[in-house]
């Protein structure tokens, strides 16, 4: 999902990637004109550094997404670490779908250059 080390002031790609694992075609329902992904960047004490959407409208819009076995779809955005950030952050995504969001975490060591 992130890197494992990234430095203050410069971009993370933060990616989160849904791959069907089963025999069969599975649909996703998926909020958004493009499937939403939210991020929440937390320090190593819980305080919250970046959250993606926060507050932002997300369009009343579900689209149904089928994907056949081991098809995926990925999506992305990045986080711009600020000159206070340093040490280890939680990064957790999540697609946010009609039921409950599909969701990962990952751990990143930022340090100053």
């Amino acid at each position: 999902m992130v890197p494992a080390r990234a430095y203050v002031r410069e971009p993370v790609p933060v990616s989160l990637i849904v791959r069907n694992t089963a025999l069969e075609t599975i649909e996703l329902y998926l909020f958004g004109r493009t499937p939403t992904l939210d991020v929440v960047v937390t320090s190593e004490d819980g305080e919250t550094l970046w959250h993606k959407l926060d507050d932002d409208a997300i369009p009343a819009i579900l689209q149904v997404y089928a994907l056949r076995s081991m098809e995926q779809i990925e999506q992305w955005t990045v986080w711009h670490p600020r000159d206070e950030v340093a040490g280890r952050c939680t990064v957790a995504g999540k697609l946010l779908t009609e039921g409950e969001p599909i969701e990962a975490t990952s751990v990143v060591t930022v340090t100053r250059r």
